[in-house]
């Protein structure tokens, strides 16, 4: 059970239990401060991963608002989220708010939307197009 606390990325306790072959009773009666160090550690992980693929959202969101508005198109909640990588994958509350938050900033900053010239308007806006360009 020791080797189960050093892993990288820790495991469940239940992941361990099934590679052991251990019942979830015995381990709790005779191992009780192991398995509840075992748990912490893969809530502790579980909870990093999270706040980071959220922190990568809030991030690429940004990215597609500031590359949308130096195009001059109009910044709407809908039109940002479906040209995210996972169209649509951050919750519409947050990304109104983000989106409230960058359009302050740009009001701040003094910068007007960029007007799109010909050749731009002549380019495909669609969400794919818009991520090739970015990548």
């Amino acid at each position: 059970m020791d080797l189960a606390l050093k892993e990288s990325p820790p495991r469940s306790l239940k992941a361990f239990q099934n590679g052991h072959g251990y019942h979830y009773a015995t381990l709790h009666k005779h191992f009780p401060e192991r398995c509840r160090a075992i748990q912490e550690r893969f809530q502790e992980y579980t909870a990093a991963v999270i706040r980071n693929r959220h922190a990568n959202k809030i991030a690429e969101f940004r990215q597609i608002a500031y590359q949308l508005h130096e195009q001059g198109v109009n910044l709407v909640v809908n039109r940002v989220l479906t040209w995210m990588s996972v169209p649509k994958s951050l919750a519409h509350r947050m990304a109104r708010e983000l989106l409230a938050e960058i359009k302050r900033e740009i009001l701040a900053n003094g910068r007007p939307p960029a007007k799109p010239c010909s050749k731009m308007a002549k380019q495909s806006t669609s969400p794919d197009a818009l991520r090739a360009q970015t990548e």
